[in-house]
């Protein structure tokens, strides 16, 4: 038989699909991986098979089902209005399917502001990944007056850099003005 498995990342847990489906008694297993699981602590199937003798073997193998954090990280340290900013995202658990190059976009949530991360699971609560943030005020479409519309008039995406990476990155721009969350208006120069 066969046993695959799933791991559960913010993108996931709240999506009632990653559920759907588990095969947990089987000849073609299919499990939540809630955590990393290796050496000691890793997935292992043991049975016992009995020859034509009646004589009983235990037979078993392990595989590990290890899960990774992610990093992020910018292409400098300092910006000032109008510079591009190149967010690079490398997170292991976010490549979900080896055989595509996945694309993480920015859904604008009228209550929590611009999210980027996965609209089809509910940004608010799953499918949140991360934030673009300016002085820990998150730059949102809130309607309070600057001519720029949030970072989603940028057309921010997260990007994977090859099917297999792992690798995420995404660009915009310095605005002069934003909107935070509480709907005033502050200002990336100072």
């Amino acid at each position: 038989g066969t046993l695959e498995y799933t791991a559960l990342t913010q993108l996931n847990v709240g999506d009632s699909a990653t559920y759907s489906g588990l095969a947990t008694i089987d000849d073609q297993i299919t499990i939540i991986v809630p955590t990393d699981l290796t050496d000691e602590d890793a997935v292992r199937v043991d049975y016992v098979d009995t020859d034509g003798e009646g004589i009983q073997t235990q037979i078993g193998d392990q595989v590990d089902a290890p899960t990774h954090s992610g990093i992020v990280s910018f292409d400098d340290s300092n910006y000032k209005v109008a510079d591009t900013v190149t967010v690079t995202l490398t997170d292991a658990d976010l490549n979900t399917n080896s055989d595509t190059t996945e694309v993480y976009t920015l859904a604008n949530d009228t209550k929590y502001g611009d999210r980027i991360g996965d609209a089809g699971t509910g940004v608010a609560q799953s499918g949140r990944l991360l934030d673009i943030t300016f002085d820990d005020a998150t730059w949102t479409n809130m309607g309070c007056g600057v001519s720029d519309d949030g970072l989603s008039s940028t057309g921010f995406t997260l990007s994977e850099t090859t099917s297999t990476s792992g690798i995420f990155t995404g660009t915009f721009q310095i605005p002069q003005n934003y909107c935070t969350g509480n709907n005033a208006v502050s200002t990336t120069t100072g």
